[in-house]
Parts: structure tokens; C-alpha cells; sequence
């Protein structure tokens, strides 16, 4: 029954949004091979962007610019080929590792290329702070790029860029540098195209994540009116502060809408923005259950994730990014031991037919799978992108029906109690009259 109530429904509903995400053309694209890429046999008119993945030349502590490649020079043997998307300190080919702190050039050749196109292409956000040429011109950047932390400035955005080219060979180079992160690279997929199709994946991206942010903020506000007209059960309080940490968290991941709209937004409180729904978002979950069903929720683990989000929430208000940045990992990891213990005792309250437990398993289900794609994604394990938030946008909306449906037979208890023998010996009659007008 559990199975095929539950289980079943998430993991399909799950797959579906997955498969959605991810689109792209069924023809299969061309790969980068040891910094090179042909097109000649891809219509980008007709069969769509393609993702430039592979391995690029990369050249590790040089920064390089197209002059340097202007003429052959033996001294710029690249230190190996890369791959894009990746993390330095991930990597272990050829007997060499790099780490996660440095500075690097990547380099990638785009053969045969359509002379007559306007190209159109979207670059990520990096690790930390590049500087991005195409045939030998500046087409963006995102931050400073540096040789140390104190001549680099950090920064994460989203860009389109649009350009022609003269010639069918294309060269496209990527100064990457970073001194304030856990991990540096191109870890993003960077895409190529036709300008229009390409400018509109960009406007996908953001609109997503703006309806995202729209729907969750609008299920916050409307949990927060139930908790401020009827006061009583602190649950609306709950869901409502995690519906808002969740915004800020979607506006400064993915898309990273807060930088579109706020150019200068200091880095460092986007990755706090980014990393508080692990520590404060766990708590105000686990409290949010806690209330829902205290007959299923040990006070146990509502003190052991109170403890966990006081520790480090303040490394996260203390510590600079480069400390607390390499807690993400082991963070996650509880993240997901505390996510699954949770799990366990609703399928235990499902058994035992307790009343609610199976909307919000269903929905808590659906948000975990979110959370495990989170993880594998921000680590290069899979390449999707970034459910979490599609993930509590489902999980929220099967709640607000929890919520309403508590409140509903809290107003209906207190109307019986009101109008009862027992509630017309409670209050006076004018007492009651004043009541009465005020509903």
C-alpha cells in the first residue's frame, strides 16, 4: 500500500519534472575533444544549442589572453586538458591533482562554425570571478580575475552574450580565478547557439525562477494571515518562515535572479542566503512537523536540529566564505540523515493510519528526491539542474491544504463552542454582541 500510495507517485512525478528540466534536442550534440569541437554537422537553426562539455585545454596558474596564442610559442603547452563542466580539486587525470584555490585559462577551438549566424551563448556562474574572450575580444566577465585573494573580487552570474564571427574557426578562452570558495572551476555548463533560441532559454530560466519565487512567496503570506487572524497554531508559523527562507534561496541560486536585479549584491551574503536553508531550514521543518504530529516527532530530534542550526548558523554569521564554505559537504549530508529519519516516522505514522500523514509524506517524498538531485548536481555527479525549489513549491502546496483544513476545524470548534449551551453561559450578552459584530 505504501508503495504504491506514496512511493510510487513521487518518484514518477519526480522523473517527470526531471525529464523536463533537462530538454534539449534528441539529436545528439558534438562533444569537446581535447580542446577542440567541430559543428559543421549541427543545424543550430533547426536542432537546437549545444552544450559545450568536454575536455579543454586548460593551463594551470597562467592567466592567458589571445595575444599569448597569437603565434605558435612551444612554451604554451597547456598542463593537460580539463573537463567542463568541473572542480579543480575533483580532479585526478594523468597523476596530477589541483587545488581549490589557484587560478587557471581555459582554452576551447569551435571548428567550422556558420559564418553567417548570429551566435548567441550562456555563461554560468564560475569559481569564482572570469573573464571571457571570444576571438580575441572581451564578451563578459563576473568579477575580478586575479593571481591572489587580495587582487580578485568574487562574484556569481548569469550572462548572455551574443557575437559574430568572420571566420569558420571560432576561439574561445576563459580566465577563471579563485581564492574565497571551497571549490573553483568551470563548474557549469556553458551553451552555444543560435542567438534567439539561446536568449530564449535564458528568459526560461528566469521566468522559472521568478513563478517559482512567486508561488512560494504568495503560500508564505498566506500562511502568516492564518497564524496573525487565528493565532493559535504555531505549525502556520513555521511553514511560513521556510516558504520565505526559500525564496531568498531560490533568488540566490540558479538563475541567481538577486544579481539581475542587483548588480553589486555583496557575494558573500548570497552564499549565506544560498547556505542558511541547510542549518535555519532544517530546524524550522523539523518544528513544522514537530507540530503537525507531536505523537510521531520525538522532542529529541526537535532539540538535536535546534542545537545543530544555533552551532552553525553562528559559524555561518562569523566565518568568512573560504572557512565556512568547506562545511557544504558534511552539511548536506546531515541535511539529508535528518530528511530521511523524518521520513521514517510519517511512513511509521502512515502504518498506524494516523490522520495528514499521508499528504504530507507524498509531498515530503517528492521534496527529498529534490534535495538528493540538489546535492549530486552542486557535486558533478549528475547533471540536471536545481530541483529544491520545485521540490518544496509541491511539498508547500500539499501543506497549505494540511493548514487550511487545521484551521478550518479550529474556527468550526470554536463556532460550536460559542453557540453552545456551554459557550452562551461563557459569555455575557453583551459580550456576545460585541463578538458577533466583530466577526
Amino acid at each position: 500500500m505504501l508503495i504504491k500510495n506514496v512511493v510510487a507517485p513521487a518518484i514518477i512525478l519526480f522523473a517527470f519534472f526531471s525529464v523536463s528540466c533537462a530538454g534539449g534536442s534528441s539529436k545528439k550534440p558534438p562533444a569537446v575533444q581535447n580542446g577542440k569541437i567541430d559543428v559543421s554537422g549541427w543545424d543550430f537553426y533547426n536542432d537546437g544549442y549545444i552544450p559545450l562539455d568536454g575536455n579543454w585545454e586548460f593551463y594551470w596558474n597562467r592567466l592567458l589572453g589571445p595575444g599569448d596564442f597569437t603565434h605558435k610559442n612551444p612554451a604554451l603547452t597547456p598542463t593537460g586538458f580539463f573537463p567542463v563542466p568541473g572542480v579543480w580539486k575533483d580532479y585526478n587525470g594523468g597523476g596530477k591533482s589541483f587545488p581549490p584555490h589557484g587560478y587557471a585559462t581555459y582554452r576551447l577551438l569551435i571548428r567550422n562554425a556558420d559564418t553567417r549566424l548570429l551566435f548567441g551563448m550562456i555563461v554560468p556562474d564560475t569559481g569564482t570571478a572570469d573573464k571571457v574572450f571570444i576571438n580575441g575580444r572581451t564578451i563578459t566577465s563576473s568579477g575580478i580575475v586575479g593571481t591572489s585573494s587580495k587582487r580578485s573580487e568574487p562574484q556569481y552570474r548569469n550572462r548572455y552574450a551574443c557575437f559574430r564571427t568572420e571566420q569558420p574557426d571560432i576561439e574561445l578562452i576563459v580566465q577563471v580565478s579563485n581564492f574565497h570558495y571551497w571549490k573553483g572551476g568551470l563548474w557549469n555548463t556553458i551553451l552555444l547557439g543560435e542567438a534567439q533560441a539561446v536568449s530564449a532559454e535564458e528568459m526560461t530560466r528566469a521566468a522559472t525562477d521568478l513563478i517559482l519565487m512567486g508561488a512560494v512567496a504568495v503560500i508564505a503570506i498566506y500562511s502568516l494571515t492564518l497564524f496573525i487572524l487565528i493565532g493559535k497554531d504555531p505549525a502556520s508559523i513555521y511553514f511560513s518562515l521556510f516558504c520565505l527562507l526559500t525564496v531568498f534561496r531560490i533568488g540566490a541560486t540558479g538563475y541567481i535572479l538577486f544579481t539581475h536585479v542587483f548588480p553589486n549584491f555583496n557575494w558573500e551574503l548570497l552564499i549565506k542566503l544560498e547556505i542558511c536553508p541547510f542549518y535555519l531550514g532544517v530546524f524550522l521543518f523539523t518544528k513544522y512537523i514537530f507540530c503537525i504530529f507531536p505523537e510521531i516527532i520525538p522532542q529529541i530530534l526537535v532539540k538535536v536540529s535546534t542545537y545543530y542550526m544555533i552551532i552553525f548558523m553562528l559559524i555561518l554569521i562569523a566565518a568568512p566564505a573560504v572557512l565556512y564554505s568547506n562545511l557544504i559537504l558534511p552539511t548536506q549530508v546531515l541535511v539529508i540523515g535528518f530528511t530521511l529519519t523524518e521520513l521514517i516516522l510519517l511512513i511509521k505514522g502512515l502504518l498506524k493510519q494516523i490522520k495528514g500523514t499521508f499528504i504530507v509524506l507524498s509531498g515530503l517524498l517528492f521534496l527529498f528526491l529534490t534535495v538528493v538531485n540538489d546535492v549530486l548536481f552542486s557535486n558533478k555527479v549528475i547533471q540536471t539542474v536545481y530541483l529544491f525549489p520545485l521540490g518544496v513549491l509541491v511539498f508547500f502546496f500539499s501543506q497549505s491544504f494540511i493548514i487550511s483544513l487545521r484551521t478550518f476545524k479550529e474556527l468550526k470548534f470554536n463556532s460550536q463552542v460559542l453557540f453552545s449551551p456551554e459557550g452562551n453561559n461563557m459569555f455575557n450578552p453583551a459580550d456576545r454582541r460585541r463578538m458577533e459584530i466583530k466577526d
